[in-house]
């Protein structure tokens, strides 16, 4: 978590807002994509301005095309994150910019703090904007874990 300080005895999740530009057109450019975008792609191509993605190798799409959907997944992820984050105040997190993320953290004990993101259902929202541990939940760092 770079230089940033969590307080003894708390754990802190960091929230992703996007990646680099070149990163996020790659991933708009390029199959595989999710259901949705690739909805918006047939979409655009029976209005014959892109080419249908027939497979997950399927023919690239247009720059339009592809520009349209990144904004519409920034969108929806922006949402989605703005949402995380007021709930996580809501329920007494620190919320801190941390480089390009931002971090929330409390004195709380690990699965303490699950169990309040579940009773608050912010934690399935929590699975699209956060860092993941290998159980598919949000990693929760400890001070510890900083060096």
């Amino acid at each position: 978590m770079g230089d940033l300080h969590i307080r003894y005895g708390a754990v802190a999740v960091r929230i992703h807002l996007f990646a680099a530009p070149g990163e996020e057109m790659s991933r708009t450019l390029h199959p595989p994509w999710p259901t949705w975008m690739r909805r918006l792609y047939e979409m655009e191509s029976l209005a014959d301005r892109t080419p249908s993605p027939q497979t997950d190798e399927g023919p690239p799409v247009t720059m339009g095309a592809a520009v349209r959907a990144l904004a519409e997944r920034l969108h929806h992820r922006l949402e989605l994150a703005a949402f995380v984050v007021a709930a996580l105040e809501e329920v007494g997190w620190q919320v801190v910019m941390d480089g390009d993320g931002i971090v929330a953290s409390k004195v709380i004990v690990p699965a303490a703090a699950l169990d309040e993101l579940e009773d608050a259902g912010i934690l399935g929202p929590m699975t699209k904007v956060c860092e993941l541990d290998p159980g598919g939940l949000p990693r929760l760092h400890h001070r510890w874990e900083m060096g």
